[in-house]
């Protein structure tokens, strides 16, 4: 993987905050806290492996405020070509 692990969250939302963000040695945690406008907030707490081609994650989302709920995620992927290596 030559680009940053971090990548695989994808864009941070202003909104929140890492409360630990951690890849290493294959490792992923991650716990990240969501504070939103209504005075609703997010948790989210993702655990995981990753390698240079791949990774595997399951985490859970917990919302709080009029549309409190709970959502488990589970996430793979994995390299399919190199054609766009050189651009990553």
């Amino acid at each position: 993987m030559r680009e940053r692990p971090e990548t695989i969250l994808g864009h941070q939302n202003p909104e929140c905050r890492y409360e630990r963000l951690s890849f290493a040695a294959g490792m992923i945690d991650v716990r990240s806290v969501c504070v939103h406008s209504d005075g609703s907030g997010t948790v989210t707490v993702s655990r995981g492996t990753y390698t240079p081609v791949s990774y595997a994650i399951t985490g859970s989302v917990i919302a709080t405020g009029r549309d409190a709920n709970e959502t488990t995620i589970a996430m793979t992927g994995r390299r399919i070509s190199s054609i766009c290596a050189d651009k990553v």
